[in-house]
C-alpha cells in the first residue's frame, strides 16, 4: 500500500513544493496603512513556514488602492510594497516553503470596515469618509455596501494595466506562484473581446 511518504513532491510548472501540506490564503487585515505587509505578517506566515508547510499563500492582495476591501488590505501597486512583501516571501523560502500570493480586485466588496469595526464586512465606507468607489460588472451591491459603478470596456483597458504590474511585482516580492480570483480572469478574458 502507498502512503504519502512514496508520492514525488507536487510540481507546479517549474516550482517543486516540498510537501502537500499548503496553507490557504486567510484575510489578515493588519496591513499598514499604505498596505505594506507589518510585522504581524511575518509571524502569522512565517510560523507556518517554520511548522513545514510547503506552500504559503499570502492573503488577497490588492492590485491598486480601489481594489482594497478595507483600508487595512494588503497591496502590490507599487516598488515600495514589492520590497517589503520581499521581508515576508524571503522568510517563508529560508524555511523551505514556497511563498505564494493570492492577488485581488475587491469590485462590489470594496470599501467596508473591518470585521470588528461596526457591522464590518456589511459596513460600508462612503467616499467621504475615507472610502473609495467600488466598480464592478454589474450596479447590484454586495449586502449593504456602497451601489458599486457598472464597468465599462473603458474601465477595464484602464484597470487591467493595474493588475499586470502587480503580477509583474510578484518576482521582486518574492512569489514563487500567484492566483487570480475570477473577478480578475474574467476582466482579462473581457478586455481580449474588444
Amino acid at each position: 500500500m502507498r502512503g504519502p511518504r512514496d508520492e514525488p513532491p507536487p510540481q507546479l510548472r517549474d516550482v517543486t513544493v516540498a510537501n502537500r501540506v499548503w496553507m490557504s490564503p486567510m484575510a489578515q487585515y493588519s496591513a499598514a496603512p499604505d498596505g505594506e505587509p507589518t510585522d504581524w505578517h511575518l509571524v502569522h506566515y512565517g510560523a507556518r513556514a517554520v511548522g513545514g508547510a510547503g506552500l504559503i499563500m499570502i492573503e488577497a492582495t490588492a492590485v491598486g488602492p480601489s481594489h482594497r476591501c478595507t483600508a487595512a488590505d494588503l497591496g502590490l501597486w507599487n516598488e515600495e510594497q514589492a520590497a517589503a512583501h520581499r521581508r515576508l516571501t524571503s522568510f517563508i523560502s529560508e524555511q523551505g516553503a514556497v511563498p505564494a500570493i493570492q492577488l485581488q480586485a475587491a469590485g462590489r466588496k470594496g470599501s467596508h470596515k473591518l470585521p470588528w469595526d461596526g457591522l464590518g464586512q456589511n459596513d460600508p465606507v462612503r467616499v467621504g469618509d475615507g472610502g473609495w468607489g467600488a466598480i464592478a460588472p454589474s450596479t447590484v451591491p454586495f449586502g449593504d455596501l456602497s451601489l458599486p459603478r457598472e464597468a465599462s470596456h473603458a474601465d477595464l483597458r484602464e484597470q487591467l494595466p493595474t493588475r499586470i504590474p502587480a503580477r509583474r511585482r510578484d518576482g521582486p516580492a518574492g512569489c514563487a506562484l500567484w492566483i487570480l480570483p475570477s473577478s480578475c480572469a474574467h476582466a482579462l478574458q473581457e478586455d481580449a473581446r474588444t
